[in-house]
């Protein structure tokens, strides 16, 4: 972004960056898309697994077995993806990642033009 603001690019070599931009750019968007469904499904799971529990409908099929596991199912806290615990994949995250991007390429702009009109 800031080479193109800072000097006229050819459209060849516009069309590489684009082209080089691109594929992480959708990489990013669909692996926060997808990572940040698994904790809605992970909630429709237990509040599924807890109608069954109230329903009882397990009462007559292996009466121990499945009623501990639909528990133990029930308990589980929401799992959010995360990038060792430091980025957490959620629909946000692409605003906020877009946003750092878009302002510190500003930020970078503006450097490159200052030391220019010195």
């Amino acid at each position: 972004m800031s080479i193109g603001v800072q000097q006229q690019l050819l459209p060849r070599e516009t069309m590489e960056l684009v082209t080089n931009a691109y594929p992480g750019l959708v990489i990013v968007v669909s692996i926060t898309v997808c990572s940040s469904s698994i904790p809605e499904y992970l909630s429709k799971i237990k509040i599924t697994v807890g109608s069954l529990l109230d329903n009882e409908m397990f009462r007559n099929i292996n009466k121990g077995k499945d009623l501990t596991l639909f528990k133990r199912i029930e308990r589980k806290k929401v799992i959010y993806m995360s990038a060792y615990d430091m980025v957490y994949f959620k629909k946000s995250f692409l605003l906020s990642a877009f946003g750092v991007l878009f302002s510190y390429g500003l930020l970078v702009v503006n450097l490159n033009l200052n030391r220019k009109n010195e």
